[in-house]
């Protein structure tokens, strides 16, 4: 797992949590969480084994009340962080010059 994982692995239990107590209405209710992650409409839509193409329906034009969710948004904070030139080996044996 990485960095992120335990991050995510909570944001994936509260989009479950959510999903159980307010079914598809949750996902319009996370557009509107400021410090959740840009992918829980997603996971609450997971959770409630809906696809991507549910939201060009008429339920989901209701229940979003017409907003958009991007099916397809990542969160940085869930991503492997990339390494720095610092970090790269640049094949340098410690004590030999």
């Amino acid at each position: 797992m990485g960095v992120g994982a335990p991050r995510e692995q909570r944001f994936k239990r509260f989009a479950e949590k959510l999903a159980t107590a307010y079914g598809p209405k949750a996902i319009e209710m996370a557009l509107h969480l400021e410090t959740a992650s840009p992918t829980l409409p997603r996971m609450i839509m997971d959770a409630l084994g809906l696809q991507r193409d549910w939201l060009m329906t008429d339920q989901a034009d209701t229940v979003l009340f017409g907003q958009e969710v991007d099916y397809d948004a990542v969160d940085e904070r869930f991503q492997e962080p990339e390494a720095s030139e610092e970090d790269e080996d640049d094949g340098d044996v410690v004590g030999q010059s």
